[in-house]
């Protein structure tokens, strides 16, 4: 998995998950959100278009952390994945409504 994560608009974070992911990379994704929720960041953006394949086990890290805080918008393509981000009842979208052109910030390009 490539984690990118950056400020996508003020108060913010979007996240991009690439390739496949596993328990391993999970618990990074947990880690990771943990500490942006620690300092202080709320609103995420989890962008799984680029995803090859998930473990299910990452479905259930997203209600913890929004107990903790955090505010969630997931972009899914996936029919599987988006299925199940709906009956979590998350809000989700089948493709990113912000373009390329409007992103800004920096990138943090984390490989595992």
């Amino acid at each position: 998995m490539h984690l990118v994560i950056r400020q996508s608009s003020p108060g913010q974070v979007h996240l991009e998950l690439h390739g496949g992911i596993d328990q391993h990379d999970v618990d990074i994704f947990l880690h990771e959100c943990l500490a942006l929720l620690q300092a202080g960041w709320r609103n995420f953006s989890v962008d799984f278009s680029s995803c090859l394949r998930f473990d299910e086990s990452l479905l259930k890290v997203f209600r913890p952390l929004q107990e903790q805080g955090a505010v969630w918008h997931f972009i899914a393509p996936q029919p599987k994945l988006f299925h199940h981000l709906q009956q979590l009842r998350f809000e989700v979208s089948l493709h990113d409504l912000v373009s390329s052109a409007e992103k800004t910030g920096s990138n943090l390009i984390m490989p595992f």
